[in-house]
């Protein structure tokens, strides 16, 4: 029975990958219209997402930071732990196409000079629009040594 439901329902709902404003004429229920809605009719302003989603796609996003990392820069590969977190951690910031226009920074990086990555890392806007997050990458980045 759950199999011809959930069939049933994604047939009905659609699957939307973005989020969107439901709408009365596509649900017939115009208590949804308006909501923020995505996936199968899933309604996000009403129910917001539950941690174990949240974590699922954490999981997700990190594991596809940690592979663009090794594909795109793959020396990183060779960095120690923690270093190699803080790049990883700014890709899941900020994603590559932001992240490779780092080029001090990696450039620093990739020679080893860890005190000036720090410093471009702290000399950016990502630094200012993140605070403190970015005060301790840098240092992390500067000393190898975890927060």
């Amino acid at each position: 029975m759950i199999t011809d439901l959930k069939k049933h329902i994604i047939l009905s709902e659609g699957f939307r990958q973005k989020l969107y404003r439901d709408t009365s004429e596509r649900t017939g229920f115009e208590g949804k219209q308006g909501k923020l809605t995505i996936g199968y009719g899933y309604n996000i302003d009403d129910l917001g997402l539950p941690e174990d989603i949240c974590m699922m796609l954490l999981d997700r996003k990190l594991a596809e930071s940690i592979d663009t990392l090794s594909e795109k820069l793959p020396w990183t590969d060779g960095m120690d732990e923690v270093r190699r977190g803080v790049f990883i951690e700014m890709l899941y910031n900020m994603g590559w196409p932001t992240f490779s226009a780092f080029k001090g920074t990696i450039s620093a990086a990739e020679r080893g000079d860890y005190k000036l990555t720090s410093e471009h890392m702290l000399d950016s806007l990502w630094a200012r629009q993140v605070g403190i997050r970015a005060e301790r990458m840098a240092k992390m980045m500067e000393t190898g040594t975890p927060y």
